[in-house]
């Protein structure tokens, strides 16, 4: 579903703003249209991307109304990512911590352990961090681009966490009949630490590549 939307100009009163819906609504790949008379704004979701001329055409034959883009509200959506990229830090700290806290059965010992590996911790909290924060950009990215197809890198966050998360549970497989499989991870947990980090600046890679593709799009939009 690709959600696209622009200023309105010409808007004079709310029998306009309804005209304008009702027209845009019986367009062809419309599933969705909503008119704000007060914001002046004109959102349409679509199954696919609708050109902006077919939009300007039939706003022209509706009488002398006009789109424009939607500024891109910098600063906001920097504020708006950092925060996105502090609150996933803390969430998967505090993930991070409860987990050792279970498999060590103690409050305390998991400091301990944080602060001995602290040089293998501190990149996968980083990665997942700038990976929440990489998610909210494209998203706001997609949105100023007027509906450029998106696709995040779920299952690779997805696999980030099941792989950093995993090692957490080495105490509890002798609990649960698998101590041939605890004694592997209690053997190799440095590298099940490597390869977490490894799979996150994976996912960073992939979705940096596509947040440059949207970028790109929506310069070629702009420029069109």
């Amino acid at each position: 579903m690709v959600e696209q939307s622009y200023r309105l100009s010409g808007m004079t009163c709310g029998s306009c703003a309804m005209k304008i819906e009702r027209a845009m609504a019986a367009l062809s790949k419309v599933t969705t249209a909503h008119v704000s008379f007060g914001k002046r704004m004109l959102t349409l979701t679509s199954d696919a991307p609708l050109e902006r001329e077919s939009i300007e055409q039939e706003l022209a034959s509706l009488g002398d109304y006009g789109i424009d883009d939607v500024p891109v509200r910098a600063n906001g959506d920097k504020r708006s990512v950092w925060m996105w990229a502090m609150t996933g830090a803390v969430a998967i700290a505090i993930l991070f911590y409860l987990l050792q806290v279970l498999g060590m059965q103690s409050w305390r010992a998991p400091l301990f352990f944080v602060q001995d590996q602290w040089y293998l911790v501190l990149p996968l909290i980083l990665g997942f961090a700038t990976q929440v924060g990489l998610l909210r950009a494209i998203h706001l990215l997609a949105h100023h681009a007027g509906g450029a197809a998106v696709a995040t890198s779920g299952g690779v966050s997805s696999g980030t966490m099941l792989a950093c998360c995993m090692h957490n549970l080495v105490p509890l497989f002798p609990i649960l009949g698998a101590s041939g499989l605890a004694t592997f991870f209690a053997a190799y947990q440095t590298e099940v630490f490597l390869l977490s980090i490894a799979v996150t600046i994976i996912g960073i890679g992939y979705m940096l590549y596509k947040y440059k593709l949207i970028k790109d799009a929506c310069k070629t939009h702009h420029n069109e």
